[in-house]
């Protein structure tokens, strides 16, 4: 599900984004420089199954799926940050025209948002992380 998410971004976010990319090459940023600036990582968070629906047979679940959408906003020079925080505002109506009420398959609910941090990095590097949700039906034998 979070490939269609990140095929979803690639197709009706870019720009402003300059990439999509996974969870594994974040991962891999830590050994390594920030990436290019407004670069978005789509990145698994948890889920969590509802209790089972029925009293016999194959159990059905709701389970609810969280992921993130974490953007490295790089703004060299903006001491005060005035740039970043327009980035911020950019970043984050990219993301709801994108995802907001979009739902990645049939097999899936439409994706709410659920909120958005900031927290500042090094060398003029923001990130900017919102935390998105969909749900799906599991169903057992």
């Amino acid at each position: 599900m979070l490939g269609l998410v990140a095929d979803r971004l690639k197709a009706t976010a870019m720009p402003p984004f300059s990439a999509v990319a996974g969870g594994e090459d974040l991962a891999a940023l830590a050994e390594g420089t920030a990436p290019a600036d407004l670069t978005a990582f789509v990145v698994p968070f948890k889920q969590e199954a509802e209790p089972d629906e029925r009293m016999t047979g194959p159990r059905l679940q709701r389970v609810r799926i969280w992921f993130l959408v974490a953007v490295c906003i790089r703004r060299y020079g903006d001491a005060k940050g005035g740039s970043r925080i327009t980035a911020t505002d950019d970043v984050d109506r990219a993301l709801e025209i994108a995802l907001l009420g979009w739902a990645p398959s049939a097999d899936n609910d439409p994706i709410s948002l659920i909120g958005a941090r900031s927290q500042p990095g090094k060398n003029g590097v923001l990130w900017h992380v919102s935390t998105w949700e969909t749900a799906r039906m599991a169903e057992g034998s």
